[in-house]
């Protein structure tokens, strides 16, 4: 069953700008894991200090093991050198429906 995670990060002015390095670095290490299908980090394209957080995982025991991999927890600590003001992170089990464009 594929699972889907959408989420967001919310941070106090300039401070998303300041976690470029330590985006790039963790989803590099994400990409790596058994069952990630899909890793995304995207900055809202109207509001700079808005993350937007994009998963697919092959199953939920996927998921889980990324939950408690070292990275992930490292990277969870590594967040609270930041000014979050809002942080959310959902999952849902998905079946494909149909494409809407393109292949």
């Amino acid at each position: 069953m594929t699972i889907i995670v959408m989420g967001h990060i919310k941070t106090a002015p300039g401070d998303l700008a300041k976690m470029t390095g330590l985006l790039a670095a963790h989803v590099e290490k994400v990409r790596a894991e058994a069952g990630c299908e899909l890793y995304a980090f995207a900055v809202d394209v109207a509001d700079p200090d808005l993350l937007h957080i994009s998963e697919r995982w092959a199953s939920v025991e996927a998921l889980a093991a990324h939950g408690e991999a070292a990275h992930q927890i490292a990277f969870g600590r590594a967040l609270g050198d930041f000014a979050i003001v809002d942080f959310s992170v959902k999952a849902w089990d998905a079946t494909f429906l149909r494409t809407l464009r393109g292949e």
